[in-house]
């Protein structure tokens, strides 16, 4: 075989000619000049994905070639790409059947034996309807062998996917062997990365002077930018300067960065921005803010930062410092002080340090609803984190469930099937807990039945998504105040160390806490039917891990 490995196979960077010493070609074509101009208008207006779910990726397994190992390597080459691109949140269609796939729509991407495919009926054409920009292949020996109308078929031909609509293709003008095929997994993987069509061919080629041929605009692209993120300040920092840094990673873009824009609470801040760092030129307010940043290429494509942050700003924090948490009175924006409080324990847990308090005001008949699972740990130096009430006799009540009530939500309906009185609604969570009663204030915990369609009166069920329940004697699902457990865990993480808890009410969580050093006793496990777990003050010690 006269052949010359590609220097550029399976690279990871932007091609360069002067770095390999060879240039990457590709051809413009189609049975007709029509057609060719077709696809030059589906390049330049090629869809931009940013790795959202946009169009579908075919890949076409022939599961008959598992049982060839010169043949196997190319199924396994679709599975791994099916991997990666579900991965990045594609949608994928991975056929491992003996059917040939057929009339598939929107697709992005497209991979198979073609007309070597144990059940093709039709000279391997899929009948497939394409976004611009979709790219694909075909492991067949000749399918770049004419571009001319009437040739005789034998084997598949790279130009009737052209004719369908696709955007990119790659074939061979004559037997390259299964080595010498392009590999769809690399090519894949480097056009969802943010490659140009050019580029991510060249790198799922591994032989040079050889027999493959592709057909496309070398520069289309369908992710404008490499992924970038935001990286200082940090997310969930608190800082005493209301004039802080803001800096980003640089993203990588075929067609050169134009303007950085940073967005502050969602709003675009500053504008024009030409590096990856700034500041505002007004002093952000006392509070928490969030922000992102967005990076314009030349061609005025857009790309957002990865990640939002929020950050805290505090002028007068200490290392001891105090805050609050007001359900009624609270803002999860403000500063968290006593006269400007949060309104959510899941923004407390976020942001306390080691050394500080968080003390969680009681507010009778609103219970919080939201998991308090520490961000941060304590360490030795500056303290244990510390989430407490305001005292013994005033303790907040933390929920797991959430009000599911006619009342408040509705969508509860009669079920035919089972006995009388029997109501369900749509509930995704598999749920450990329901309690019932006339008020909020007034709720008693309720026993599971063992099946849907024989409930005794007062009892509940759940399966596939759904929630049953069937009235006690006196109850109108119209005026019933309903609670089911939506979050797994009350308090405490897996992860947090030196986290002091006290004074606190865990109530109707589908289990007590993600935290396995958190015992307690058997009776007071939240999971159980019998009572809700309360931090006591003579055991607020047990439960401090350290």
């Amino acid at each position: 075989m006269f052949y010359s490995k590609n220097p550029y196979f399976q690279k990871g960077e932007k091609f360069s000619s002067s770095k390999y010493g060879i240039y990457l070609v590709t051809r413009l074509t189609g049975y007709t000049i029509q057609q060719v101009k077709d696809l030059i208008d589906r390049s330049s207006n090629a869809t931009t994905t940013n790795r959202t779910n946009v169009g579908t990726f075919v890949l076409d397994v022939d599961p008959s070639k598992d049982n060839n190992l010169g043949y196997k390597p190319m199924n396994d080459y679709m599975r791994t790409a099916s991997k990666t691109l579900k991965a990045r949140g594609y949608n994928v269609i991975l056929d491992q059947t003996s059917t040939f796939l057929t009339n598939e729509k929107n697709v992005l991407g497209y991979y198979s034996w073609g007309s070597n495919d144990c059940c093709d009926l039709n000279h391997g054409i899929p009948g497939n309807t394409y976004v611009n920009g979709a790219i694909g292949g075909t492991a067949v020996s000749s399918s770049a062998r004419s571009f001319t109308v009437g040739t005789v078929y034998g084997q598949s031909l790279s130009a009737d996917l052209i004719k369908e609509g696709i955007s990119g293709m790659s074939g061979s003008v004559n037997e390259p062997y299964v080595p010498g095929l392009m590999h769809p997994d690399v090519l894949f993987d480097r056009y969802t990365d943010g490659y140009n069509l050019a580029d991510s061919y060249g790198m799922a080629t591994p032989s040079l002077s050889w027999k493959e041929a592709v057909v496309g605009d070398p520069k289309m692209i369908i992710v404008p930018f490499l992924s970038f993120d935001i990286s200082s300040p940090v997310d969930n920092i608190i800082l005493t300067s209301t004039t802080p840094a803001f800096t980003w990673s640089v993203p990588t873009s075929y067609n050169g960065i134009s303007k950085y824009q940073l967005y502050v609470d969602g709003v675009l801040a500053k504008d024009n921005i030409t590096s990856n760092s700034t500041t505002l030129s007004s002093p952000l307010s006392v509070g928490s803010h969030t922000w992102y940043v967005r990076a314009v290429d030349t061609q005025n494509k857009i790309a957002t930062s990865t990640s939002t942050y929020t950050l805290n700003v505090i002028p007068n924090y200490v290392q001891g410092n105090t805050f609050y948490v007001d359900n009624v009175l609270g803002n999860d924006n403000n500063a968290g002080s006593q006269t400007n409080p949060w309104k959510t324990v899941t923004k407390a847990a976020k942001t306390a340090q080691a050394g500080n308090t968080v003390i969680i005001m009681k507010n009778a008949g609103v219970p919080y609803r939201g998991n308090l699972t520490p961000l941060n740990s304590g360490n030795l130096t500056d303290g244990n984190i510390i989430f407490k009430g305001q005292s013994s006799s005033s303790k907040p009540e933390i929920w797991g469930s959430d009000d599911v009530s006619q009342s408040t939500v509705g969508g509860w309906t009669m079920h035919t099937g089972g006995a009388t009185n029997t109501y369900q609604k749509s509930f995704a969570t598999s749920t450990n807990v329901v309690a019932v009663g006339p008020s909020i204030s007034n709720l008693t915990k309720k026993i599971k039945g063992n099946s849907i369609n024989a409930l005794n009166a007062g009892k509940w069920y759940w399966a596939s998504s759904v929630l049953y329940y069937r009235l006690a004697l006196g109850e109108s699902i119209s005026t019933l105040h309903i609670e089911a457990g939506d979050r797994n865990y009350g308090v405490g993480d897996a992860v947090s160390s030196k986290i002091t808890y006290k004074n606190l009410i865990v109530k109707y969580a589908n289990t007590f806490s993600k935290n396995p050093n958190l015992v307690f006793p058997i009776g007071d496990n939240i999971a159980s039917p019998s009572s809700d777990f309360r931090w006591t003050d003579a055991m607020f010690k047990q439960f401090i891990r350290g």
